[in-house]
């Protein structure tokens, strides 16, 4: 169930009134995730997780005491705020701290991201969407593992400056592991809106990737090859890459991106940009510290334009507020709403102008060997196979894949025009969507080694 707007003002007046001379700022956060789970093409269980959480944080100056609850009522906020001081009083001072930010609940746009019936989707329409899966893996003589979820999210953000912001948003999400033999391909779609999950689109390009290929595995040999990265497996690599966005480890010169601001760092066919106003990917109006988000363009042309700012780093870095702020004191700089731009080019028609082009589907545990220089590495996983003029000529076994990401964002070759929106709605560990728009891309000269 949610807080709502008018008890969340009710319970910061009650915080306000009683402490009038502190300096406090509260983010409450509340959100439900039901899931329905299915496996070996039969529905397994529902589960429902439903939490709130409300940070509170207190300045003494430059000082910042940051606590956490997830009972919410004026006796508990009470408490928390004196926790909050004593934390304070404890803490170096935060440079570029001056104070938090005023901006009223009229100053923000409204988005159309919440639908009551989204959020409330009853577990037999998901059962419905379960059952459709499985049906169409079997009819396919395909097996079927995943999930079909649904829920919401509200976010009010309040402060004793006078900022006064509120949202919501809901989401319905379905995430299959297809298996045939000892193939396996993996696809996943996300919507604010139940009418708008493209399940059944899914469902068939998963079903015609997987059976269009044969059932002898092959493996490759060390060295440089020309793929295609799907969009799942891409959101991986454009989660490393956003690290390099955040403006604090850009200006301590911790990140790979370094000292580039400006400079044509990428193939001039990368164009990255952070939307909050994309219907598709969840849209919403302001960050956890009450900044107003807005659409800011990152990568143009392969050009450095803009890096990721919170109110804090800002300060320090004589910049602007992006929108990209977290809950004080933690460092900000995090997009939740990257488009790449895609490309003029059908996928069938990319697959057929190439030879020996290697499919990627998915990755396993893709991560930095060397933050400061961009080196990447992980593990193929689920479904790779060679293409040759378009026809399926072999399936690979795993396979590890070592790059450096500035260099293979410089070797792209190829951009569809199609485009997914795939990554991580709400769960245990995400206080917020982490999804992105993005297309099939084709970069050559990628390093791959069979895993052994």
């Amino acid at each position: 169930m949610m807080v709502g707007k008018d008890k969340i003002e009710k319970l910061a007046k009650g915080v306000f009134t009683k402490f009038p001379k502190k300096r406090i700022h509260m983010t409450f956060i509340s959100y439900r995730t039901s899931v329905t789970k299915f496996s070996g093409n039969d529905v397994n269980h529902h589960v429902d997780e439903v939490n709130q959480k409300v940070y509170v944080t207190l300045a003494l100056g430059k000082r910042l005491g940051l606590v956490s609850t997830n009972q919410v009522s004026h006796r508990i906020l009470n408490d928390i705020v004196a926790q909050a001081e004593t934390i304070a009083r404890q803490q170096k001072e935060t440079p570029g701290f001056t104070g938090f930010i005023k901006t009223k609940h009229s100053n923000y746009e409204k988005t159309a991201a919440f639908h009551t019936r989204t959020g409330n989707l009853s577990p037999h329409k998901r059962i419905e969407i379960a059952k459709f899966l499985i049906d169409s893996a079997k009819a396919a003589k395909n097996q079927a593992f995943g999930i079909v979820a649904n829920g919401f999210l509200e976010v009010g953000v309040v402060n004793s400056a006078g900022t006064d912001a509120y949202s919501r948003i809901s989401f319905t999400h379905s995430s299959i592991v297809l298996k045939k033999d000892y193939k396996t391909i993996y696809g996943e779609v996300t919507s604010s809106l139940a009418e708008n999950l493209k399940y059944e689109r899914m469902i068939q390009r998963l079903i015609e990737t997987l059976n269009s290929t044969g059932v002898e595995k092959t493996s490759i040999k060390k060295g440089r090859y020309k793929v295609i990265i799907a969009p799942e497996a891409m959101f991986d690599i454009i989660k490393l890459l956003s690290k390099g966005f955040r403006a604090n480890s850009y200006h301590e010169d911790q990140s790979f991106l370094k000292h580039k601001l400006g400079e044509k760092v990428f193939s001039k066919a990368l164009n990255i940009y952070d939307d909050p106003s994309c219907e598709d990917l969840f849209p919403f109006p302001f960050d956890m510290e009450g900044t107003i988000k807005k659409p800011l363009k990152i990568i143009e042309n392969g050009i450095l334009k803009n890096v990721l700012y919170d109110t804090i780093t800002a300060k320090r870095f004589n910049a602007k507020p992006t929108g990209h702020g977290c809950i004080m004191p933690l460092p900000g700089g995090m997009p939740y709403h990257l488009i790449m731009q895609p490309g003029e080019t059908q996928l069938d028609e990319i697959l057929k102008k190439h030879n020996k082009i290697i499919f990627i589907n998915k990755f396993q545990d893709l991560h930095f060997t060397d933050y400061s220089k961009g080196n990447i590495s992980g593990i193929t996983r689920n479904f790779s196979v060679i293409y040759d003029n378009g026809k399926e000529k072999e399936i690979l076994t795993p396979m590890i894949f070592n790059g450096n990401i500035i260099e293979m964002f410089n070797n792209i070759v190829d951009i569809s025009k199609e485009s997914e929106v795939v990554g991580k709605p709400l769960g245990i560990d995400v206080i917020f969507p982490k999804v992105s728009k993005l297309p099939y891309t084709v970069i050559k000269d990628v390093l791959l080694i069979p895993f052994v």
